[in-house]
């Protein structure tokens, strides 16, 4: 009958099989042969579990590109269903509210024609200034929620809107340089003036800034805008200050478009936030990356 032994294949204390080998023209197996072939069952076990172990994560990482894939594309949606939301109220806004307070104010303008009172005319001048006021008010909340620039090319434009507001309202000096790459679409765009709306607005709120610098320009198949301040910056709050939603939303807008947000401090003072977008839809190479 020959010669049988049963070899474990394991690895470490678990057995993952085993192997049996028959040597019928065997004379037998003796102690050195029995712990040569164990050793080989073990050698065995350790190569089956790692290349388990890489099938395993082979598996895992495809299954984390796919759901990294799927979150990407319905923050895609959100944002393209946030901005959806946001011309419609604009367009509501412009044919409804702000026709209304128009036609308010022009009767209000004929009516105070007609009246001789002092007293009256005194009133109806106080609620034509109120009504141009709010008429002056839709027309920057329009602005905010739908720049009409984004959709015909001028995203330095409608950046420079916003920056000459800040200018009256807050006192902050600007220079804006740099010109839009012909190739940008619509949606890079967009994404690259919420990135500076938002940038612009932290500039505002905590960085007691005097001047806020931006410039565009095309770099490596995409745009690259950087927006610099020289107010108290951001210290070691940079990556992640509390309490604060802006960052996380501004880098999201950018890998949904494909690209990177850096923010760092800047030189010799203040915080410069640094933003790239392919010029097409799924590139991923850029002269940087997020920090």
């Amino acid at each position: 009958m020959g010669e049988s032994l049963g070899v474990p294949v394991q690895n470490g204390d678990r057995v993952l099989g085993a192997i049996e080998i028959h040597a019928p023209d065997f004379a037998g197996f003796d102690d050195a042969h029995a712990a040569h072939l164990t050793g080989l069952g073990n050698y065995l076990g350790i190569y089956c579990a790692q290349r388990r172990s890489a099938a395993d994560f082979a598996r895992s990482l495809e299954e984390l590109n796919r759901v990294s894939g799927e979150r990407l594309r319905l923050m895609r949606l959100l944002v393209d269903a946030h901005e959806d939301e946001r011309r419609t109220i604009a367009a509501d806004i412009h044919d409804d509210s702000l026709q209304i307070l128009a036609a308010v104010g022009l009767r209000l303008h004929t009516l105070r024609r007609r009246v001789d009172d002092e007293a009256a005319r005194g009133t109806l001048d106080a609620v034509e200034q109120m009504v141009g006021t709010a008429v002056s008010r839709l027309r920057g909340l329009m602005f905010n929620l739908r720049p009409p620039g984004l959709d015909h090319g001028d995203l330095l434009g409608t950046i420079r809107d916003r920056l000459i507001q800040v200018r009256q309202d807050e006192g902050i000096e600007y220079s804006l340089a740099g010109s839009e790459p012909g190739a940008l679409t619509t949606a890079a765009r967009v994404t690259l003036y919420r990135v500076a709306q938002e940038a612009i607005a932290n500039v505002v709120k905590h960085a007691s800034a005097s001047h806020i610098g931006v410039s565009v320009e095309e770099r490596d198949d995409g745009c690259l805008m950087r927006i610099t301040d020289d107010g108290a910056g951001l210290g070691a709050a940079v990556d992640n200050p509390p309490g604060h939603l802006g960052l996380p939303s501004m880098r999201q807008r950018t890998e949904v478009a494909g690209g990177w947000l850096r923010v760092e401090s800047g030189a010799p003072r203040g915080t410069a936030v640094t933003a790239w977008v392919p010029l097409l839809v799924g590139a991923r190479s850029g002269p940087g990356s997020a920090s």
